[in-house]
């Protein structure tokens, strides 16, 4: 529990160790966050369906199994899951309760907090970006891209998964860049770093121009531009209609060796600026 997280006798670094927080206070500032206006403490986790029930209400099956965690315990529990990867006999040993509520709890918090993060840190529109980003990178942005309305720098990335048994999944998350099933998102950051967008995971052979029309359309504002690598290069395709810009360094040609040289000038100052999207990504697997 959270109580006893502050009897151990390292618990700073307890803390940091099992949730990745700093502390306990930044862990407590997080949760007092999520509960704003009793919003933690008033979650409701599902007890089953209406047969197992049986005529009881959801209100009457729910005030008649008390917590077996509080809120913040829940909390604490969801994130030494993520941090750690224990599974969930051993979370349930930690914490004393069953594996089927570890599960449900777990399920519960990572549903909340998702839905929580989305509508309090919505998408930053251009103009925001354009009025709190630093003037010195927003001019060199605007300077290598060449448009006067640089935005968020947008970057796919992958990850290994369970090999499937069905033969189709096999086929739909097979990813030839990895050579093995993956699962694909994409990911979007400011013109400093800061983590703006993510979508949920899609099957690894989905393409990049694929996944960003079916996640990042609706974010897309005319008169935009938005960096990328060159695995991007057909979304501008349906960016153009809509009054915006994808810009991507050049690829090469079917019988092209190598790069003139201003063009591989060209390309490698665009890479030094997108570099933020990978710190972003490398932030979250280091995580």
């Amino acid at each position: 529990s959270f109580e006893a997280f502050q009897m151990l006798p390292r618990f700073k670094k307890a803390m940091h160790t099992f949730t990745g927080f700093d502390d306990v206070q930044s862990f407590k500032c997080w949760y007092d966050l999520c509960n704003h206006m009793g919003g933690a403490e008033r979650l409701k986790r599902w007890r089953g369906s209406q047969e197992e029930r049986g005529s009881r209400t959801y209100e009457e099956h729910v005030r008649l199994e008390a917590r077996k965690l509080k809120p913040i315990d829940g909390c604490l529990l969801f994130w030494v899951i993520v941090q750690t990867g224990i599974n969930e006999d051993v979370a349930a040993e930690l914490f004393r309760v069953s594996t089927s509520t570890v599960s449900r709890i777990f399920n519960t918090w990572a549903c909340f907090q998702t839905r929580f993060v989305r509508e309090s840190f919505p998408v930053p529109s251009v103009a925001l970006v354009e009025q709190q980003a630093d003037p010195e990178v927003f001019g060199r942005f605007q300077k290598v891209y060449q448009h006067p309305r640089p935005s968020h720098i947008l970057d796919c990335n992958e990850r290994p998964i369970q090999h499937p048994s069905d033969f189709q999944a096999i086929r739909t998350c097979h990813s030839d860049y990895k050579g093995g099933p993956t699962a694909k998102t994409l990911g979007a950051c400011s013109l400093v770093g800061a983590n703006v967008f993510n979508c949920k995971a899609r099957p690894g052979r989905i393409t990049d121009t694929a996944i960003t029309k079916k996640t990042f359309k609706k974010f897309v504002e005319r008169g935009a531009c938005y960096p990328a690598d060159k695995g991007f290069d057909t979304c501008q395709e349906w960016m153009g209609p809509m009054g915006a810009k994808l810009i991507h360094p050049p690829k090469k040609l079917r019988n092209q060796d190598r790069y003139a040289r201003h063009v591989a000038r060209e390309g490698s100052r665009q890479a030094n600026l997108r570099i933020h999207v990978e710190r972003m990504f490398g932030r979250t697997l280091e995580y």
